[in-house]
């Protein structure tokens, strides 16, 4: 155990891939947030950014309908711009892209009267990125 909580490895990828499938769309999600979560303070402690994608990553496969709290979908959105502008500096505009799109999937209707800063940076970033990777119907 750890802090109290027990602690499975599998043997096998086909079992664990079989326990991944036996559980619920939502319980899969839940778990890619918490993964994703708890990956990314290391990630950015350590300025890793194969660790910061990792992270980034496992939260946006839960997506968007996985968090109910609007604070915490922007805090989502801001760290999909702050990595897709991570890619962007290693010229990697195809994830900065996606990293773009997934962080506007994350803000609510009322962004741009709640959260006009973030709004306009991933509007922008991605509008810029996707001119750069010759998306021009994004």
């Amino acid at each position: 155990t750890i802090s109290g909580s027990l602690r499975f490895e599998f043997v096998h990828d086909k079992i664990q891939e079989a326990a991944y499938e036996f559980m619920s769309r939502q319980e899969q999600r839940l778990n890619h947030m918490r993964f994703g979560l708890a990956l990314y303070p290391q990630a950015v402690n350590k300025s890793n950014d194969e660790l910061l994608f990792m992270a980034i990553n496992q939260i946006n496969v839960a997506g968007p309908e996985s968090i109910v709290d609007g604070d915490q979908k922007h805090i989502i959105a801001g760290l999909n711009l702050n990595a897709g502008k991570r890619a962007g500096k290693r010229s990697d505009y195809q994830t900065a892209f996606a990293l773009f799109q997934h962080g506007i999937s994350y803000l609510e209707a009322d962004c741009w009267t709640n959260h006009y800063g973030t709004s306009i940076e991933l509007f922008d970033s991605a509008a810029q990125a996707a001119v750069v990777v010759n998306d021009l119907e994004a």
